[in-house]
């Protein structure tokens, strides 16, 4: 019984991250085809660790989560969380729209890190392949 759900649980977090991953690459290709106006000059640097831990890192996380669920889904969470303490930090509060939204695409990586915890647990008991 707990396989089933474990199983469907997997499903789901794998068809969320594809859907998460198309959405934020839908964004990069509208950014590129149709960039926004404003300020072109030099990109701060904090800006660039911004978009390396969210949304970079946390898709790389939602893609390894595939085949390593355990470390991919760390990985997605992880940087997701320490994107929004850096964002916090920086901008002087919480972006809740950022956050929001942000967490709706990183939400998978919870589902992967379930998955590998369910299978942890399950690893030691009696019956369990």
């Amino acid at each position: 019984m707990e396989g089933n759900a474990t199983n469907r649980l997997r499903r789901i977090a794998k068809i969320w991250s594809i859907i998460s991953l198309v959405l934020v690459l839908l964004v990069f290709i509208g950014e590129i085809i149709f960039p926004h106006a404003g300020d072109t000059g030099t990109v701060p640097l904090i800006d660039w660790v911004l978009l390396f831990l969210f949304p970079f890192l946390t898709m790389v996380g939602l893609v390894m989560a595939w085949r390593w669920e355990g470390w991919g889904g760390g990985l997605a969470v992880a940087s997701y969380v320490l994107f929004l303490v850096v964002i916090s930090v920086d901008r002087g509060g919480l972006m809740w729209e950022v956050g929001l939204v942000g967490a709706a695409l990183a939400a998978p990586g919870l589902g992967f890190l379930v998955c590998a915890r369910r299978e942890k647990a399950g690893e030691g008991m009696p019956g369990a392949a």
